[in-house]
């Protein structure tokens, strides 16, 4: 084997392990995210039906009255 083939050999073997790397970085944030995402789908869960139990009513703000100068 020549040494430019070997280079090439060692450097498709180099990306080949990065892009191996990467894969399980990915798979381990989309993981990590639907963790997340579990947690808050049942959040908003207990929020509704804690909403539909107790209407929230909110007061009416009416517009501050600026004094005239």
């Amino acid at each position: 084997m020549d040494m430019q083939t070997r280079q090439a050999n060692e450097k498709i073997n180099r990306v080949l392990k990065a892009n191996e790397e990467l894969d399980e970085r990915q798979e381990n944030d989309i993981k990590v995210l639907a963790k997340r995402i579990k947690k808050l789908e049942k959040r908003i869960e207990a929020l509704e039906t804690k909403g539909a139990k107790e209407p929230k009513k909110e007061p009416k703000k009416e517009p501050k009255k600026e004094p005239k100068s």
